[in-house]
């Protein structure tokens, strides 16, 4: 039977791997991140932002950092750059607007940036970079 697996895999492997998964899905507990997890960013003023609605990105810069989960971010002007009209090959050009509108994020144990008061599985923010994107199919 192991002339069958996969190059450098054992029996007993994947039968680890096969008890794990059985764990995890009787456990289906919601992943919690906390502050200084690898799936958490520390915010800095300056920091691009990218924003999701639906499958359309916006780009934002953090503009104020209260706490460690508690960010202000300002949206940024953008504009189309390509010449490839109605296309998902797109760039643009993104530049700060100091009077973009502002948005209160929070870090939430779900591990997403989401803004204050809202529900935490609403549509979130990414911190760490920006981008824009218009899908070309709505």
């Amino acid at each position: 039977m192991n002339d069958q697996l996969p190059f450098g895999t054992s029996v007993d492997n994947l039968q680890r791997l096969g008890d794990i998964a059985k764990r995890a899905a009787k456990n289906k507990k919601r992943k919690v991140v906390v502050v200084g997890d690898p799936d958490w960013t520390q915010p800095e003023v300056g920091m691009g932002v990218t924003g999701g609605a639906g499958s359309d990105c916006y780009p934002y810069t953090v503009v104020e950092v209260l706490s460690d989960k508690h960010c202000v971010i300002q949206s940024d002007s953008y504009r189309r750059t390509d010449k490839n009209g109605l296309s998902e090959c797109q760039e643009y050009e993104i530049t700060p607007n100091p009077n973009g509108a502002k948005i209160h994020i929070t870090f939430r144990n779900n591990g997403r940036w989401v803004p204050r008061g809202q529900d935490k599985n609403r549509s979130g923010y990414s911190l760490g970079f920006r981008r824009a994107y218009q899908d070309p199919h709505f």
